[in-house]
């Protein structure tokens, strides 16, 4: 049966503007990229005060809302749970009549590959993409029965349940990779640039960008809170171009850093699930120049960062000098630990190729059932 979803929803977004920021870590402005499907990523968000959060506060309903990204980054997900959170513009949130239709099984909806080539339809803008309310209030949804929802939904959600898993142990790989790095390395009078060389990105042409799935554009958007990149959104060009762009072609284990705007800092590490792979701009590219591991290089270059970030320049943007970065000291770890975290890498690498693998499986069921 067919309904409106405006007529089985309350459909809103968040706060049009920017709270005041406080350093409390228990209440959170989130904005889309913090949607991860199965749980809201707070370890990127920022804090505010409670008298901000209660001055915003959109008193959701736990376990009976959906939220959605709707600016900017489009189509990111999850449901919420009771969080102490003030959406920003760029997320709308689902109430749902659950006697009509499940949280489950709207988000499942939302995540399909028919959803969402019906949200980037409806965007407007052209630099930053917006999806309005309206829009979403207007859009027409076939419902079977809510039994029939949760079955959908137990069809799928051991597949959800994996993923979320495997990003989990993914994050404590890297937590205990940090871990390993502070204790087994030793202060030096080395520089980052003894170890690693710095490529810069490249501003590729959306005149260049194909619908076919053929050589991955990895751009900032693209890196998630887990370190890692993410295929969603990602724009594609033509494998022809291969030869042409190799200079920016990604490798196994390269590290990738931010070094200018908004997101300036932010890292991620390179895995075979997203090669081969071209370097977009606004991103630096550090590949070790020896037998290293590439993970090692990604805690020097963490290392450079978290050191060198109030240092920043720049007025409307901030940005980071790449001389200043390369001649910064970084400690060193002795050769025969290398295995310890040549092995860490390898796991983090199989669980990435596991996900791409389930996140495919998932997809196909969705195009089924969606």
């Amino acid at each position: 049966m067919k309904y409106r979803l405006g007529n089985i929803c309350k459909i809103g977004d968040g706060l049009h503007g920017t709270p005041n920021y406080c350093k409390n870590n228990e209440f959170y402005f989130i904005n889309g990229n913090n949607l991860k499907g199965e749980l809201i990523d707070l370890s990127n968000a920022r804090s505010v005060s409670k008298a901000e959060y209660l001055k915003y506060n959109p008193n959701l309903i736990p376990q009976k809302t959906v939220l959605l990204s709707i600016n900017g980054t489009l189509g990111n997900t999850a449901i919420y749970n009771g969080e102490s959170i003030i959406l920003s513009k760029s997320v709308a949130f689902f109430e749902c009549s659950t006697d009509i239709i499940t949280p489950e099984y709207l988000k499942l909806y939302f995540e399909s590959c028919n959803f969402q080539n019906i949200l980037n339809n409806m965007a407007t803008g052209t630099t930053i993409k917006n999806v309005g309310l309206k829009s979403l209030r207007s859009l027409m949804i076939d419902l079977p029965s809510i039994n029939i929802q949760r079955e959908i939904v137990n069809i799928i959600k051991p597949f959800e349940n994996k993923l979320y898993l495997n990003n989990q142990i993914n994050d404590n790989l890297m937590k205990l990779n940090t871990l390993l790095f502070q204790q087994l390395s030793v202060d030096s009078d080395y520089t980052l640039s003894n170890f690693t060389d710095c490529q810069n990105g490249f501003a590729f042409k959306s005149s260049e960008y194909i619908t076919n799935n053929e050589l991955l554009i990895l751009r900032t958007l693209n890196m998630t809170s887990d370190h890692l990149f993410s295929k969603n959104g990602v724009k594609y060009i033509s494998k022809v171009y291969k030869e042409k762009y190799q200079k920016f072609e990604f490798k196994k284990f390269d590290t990738t850093l931010v070094m200018v705007g908004a997101s300036i800092g932010k890292m991620a590490l390179i895995t075979t699930n997203v090669i081969p792979s071209l370097q977009n701009q606004n991103m630096w590219r550090f590949r070790s120049k020896s037998k290293m591991p590439g993970l090692l290089i990604y805690d020097m270059v963490q290392y450079v960062n978290d050191r060198v970030r109030s240092s920043a320049t720049g007025s409307a943007r901030s940005f980071y000098r790449k001389k200043m970065f390369l001649n910064s000291k970084v400690p060193v770890i002795s050769e025969k630990y290398y295995d310890i975290f040549l092995a860490i890498q390898e796991k983090i690498n199989n669980i990435a190729n596991e996900n791409e693998t389930l996140s495919n499986l998932k997809n196909v069921l969705l195009s089924k059932y969606f």
